[in-house]
């Protein structure tokens, strides 16, 4: 069991170094997914109490600010930047934790079992967002950043040391 290989690599060579937006939410999910009137709502009104705008990476979500459809490495920058992620993907998840964002996740029954395990290897089940109306709470609470750092940096470790016992006398 290792860590998403997101995790585990350094893209910051190729992840543009000029932010794209400024002052922003993060909606990441799949197509018109994020649909819930009580999820909107929540993350409007977030949105509206801090000065942010609500984009949509990827996907559309047709009740954000904007919708943007970047490149991978765009993509990673736009995460970096970010002031807030509302997520309810797995890799979603994942970004939010590379760059150390304050996210929420709302786990669905198809991505249950991955969603909670990545969390749980981050001592992060508190991000899930089971009642609407304590996501701005939720946002708000400080993240663990030296443990997640170190919970990567763990998982970078045994990602290595497995790929120098298996793969190096293979090659």
């Amino acid at each position: 069991r290792h860590l998403d290989p997101v995790l585990v690599f350094d893209y910051n060579g190729w992840i543009p170094q000029k932010r794209k937006f400024k002052n922003y939410i993060i909606v990441y999910g799949y197509d018109y997914r994020i649909s819930d009137p009580a999820i909107i709502n929540a993350v409007k009104t977030f949105a509206q109490e801090n000065s942010l705008q609500t984009i949509a990476l990827g996907m559309e979500q047709s009740w954000c600010d904007t919708t943007y459809l970047p490149t991978p490495f765009e993509l990673l920058g736009i995460f970096r930047d970010a002031d807030y992620v509302v997520t309810d993907t797995f890799h979603g998840t994942v970004f939010s934790l590379k760059y150390q964002k304050p996210f929420v996740t709302f786990v669905r029954e198809s991505n249950k079992q991955k969603l909670i395990d990545l969390l749980e290897t981050f001592s992060l089940t508190n991000r899930i967002v089971s009642d609407t109306s304590k996501l701005a709470k939720q946002l708000k609470e400080k993240l663990n950043r030296e443990a997640i750092q170190t919970t990567i940096a763990r998982g970078i470790r045994k990602t290595e040391s497995y790929f120098e016992h298996n793969l190096s006398s293979k090659i």
